[in-house]
This record gives structure tokens, C-alpha cells and sequence, in this order.
């Protein structure tokens, strides 16, 4: 009977494996994290509805700090929803990271942020960010319209 040599690992070849195998899993998972993070835009449509509905009121005269909040509290509403979130549990910058990761640009969602804190936390006058406001929303509707 022929002696047949059997080959056993060494000690450094579990440890190579073991730490290959380490490596491809936490790769797999970063990638998995970074693909959730870029997921395209979805332009939730209720989001541009409320967006459009509050703008329709500022220019018919509507009192700026409710439509504000209306317009806030619906949106809210809208990604609650979706997301199964509760509304109570995002601020005001939390909330504008949604809206950017729902295709609104950056420029239009802190511009709506500044203003809902304005509205929710400031003791300002109407009359100083209403224009602001409306012209934010105008400019978010084109914007959308056009895309």
C-alpha cells in the first residue's frame, strides 16, 4: 500500500482564511449600505402636492405661518407614512434629509427648513417671511415641473 502524504493546513493558513473571509463579508456590507444611501430619487408625488397646495394658498392670501405648518405637517404625514416612522421622533434637519433623499435639492430643502424654523421657533411677523416662503415654494414647483 502506497504511503499517500495528506496535506494539513498550518496555523497562518486558517488564520489567512479566516480573516479573508472577515474582509469579503464587511466589504459586502459596506457596499450593501452605500447602494441603500444612493437609491434614486423617488419624487414622492403627495410631497409635491402639498408643496403645490401651499404655494396656491400663500397666493390666494392665506395666513403664512398655518400654511407653513399645514404644508410641514402634511409632508410629515406623507413620509410617516411611508417610511413607517413616527412623526413625533424627526427634527426639523432629520425631516430635510428625507426630502433631499426624495430627489429635492438641496438648496430648496434648506431654504424650507429655515423657514419652518422661522415659523415653528421664531416670534417674527408674517410679513418677513411670507415672500420668502412663497417664492421657495414657486421655485420648488418649477424646479419639479420641469424635471
Amino acid at each position: 500500500m502506497a504511503n499517500v502524504d495528506i496535506w494539513e493546513p498550518s496555523p497562518a493558513w486558517h488564520l489567512f482564511l479566516a480573516l479573508l473571509i472577515s474582509v469579503t463579508v464587511v466589504s459586502m456590507i459596506v457596499f450593501w449600505r452605500a447602494a441603500r444611501r444612493r437609491r434614486a430619487p423617488t419624487r414622492e408625488p403627495a410631497i409635491m402636492e402639498s408643496i403645490a397646495r401651499a404655494s396656491d394658498r400663500l397666493l390666494a392670501g392665506q395666513d403664512p405661518r398655518s400654511v407653513v405648518l399645514r404644508c410641514y405637517g402634511e409632508m410629515m404625514a406623507v413620509l410617516s407614512a411611508r417610511d413607517r416612522i413616527d412623526p413625533t421622533c424627526l427634527t426639523p434637519r432629520e425631516f430635510a434629509d428625507r426630502l433631499r433623499q426624495d430627489g429635492l435639492s438641496d438648496t430648496h430643502v434648506t431654504e424650507l427648513t429655515a423657514i419652518f424654523e422661522i415659523v415653528r421657533y421664531g416670534d417674527q411677523e408674517a410679513a418677513s417671511f411670507a415672500t420668502r416662503a412663497a417664492a421657495c415654494l414657486h421655485s420648488i414647483r418649477e424646479a419639479h415641473v420641469a424635471a
